[in-house]
């Protein structure tokens, strides 16, 4: 869960904020980081991607043909599954 008072100050000024959950039985992390880069890449607006830790990291492995710099603003939130 995240708080007002967690967030940077530069993020206080945004009216509009994107999370991004993945349903991972589908197959879909992978599609919406992709999405999210082309969100990042378009508008200057937050995006959160918030999955389990362990998809997340794979994510992030598989995502070599997406570029660094979208996916560097992107604010990943891995919860545990235990």
């Amino acid at each position: 869960m995240c708080s007002y008072e967690n967030l940077p100050n530069h993020e206080l000024d945004h009216e509009v904020v994107i999370v991004m959950v993945p349903f991972l039985a589908q197959g879909h992390p992978n599609q919406l980081l992709q999405l999210a880069c082309l969100i990042s890449s378009s508008y200057d607006l937050p995006i959160y991607y918030v999955g389990s830790a362990t998809h997340n990291r794979q994510v992030l492995v598989r995502a070599n043909a997406l570029n660094p710099l979208d996916i560097a603003i992107i604010h990943f939130h891995g919860h545990s599954t235990s």
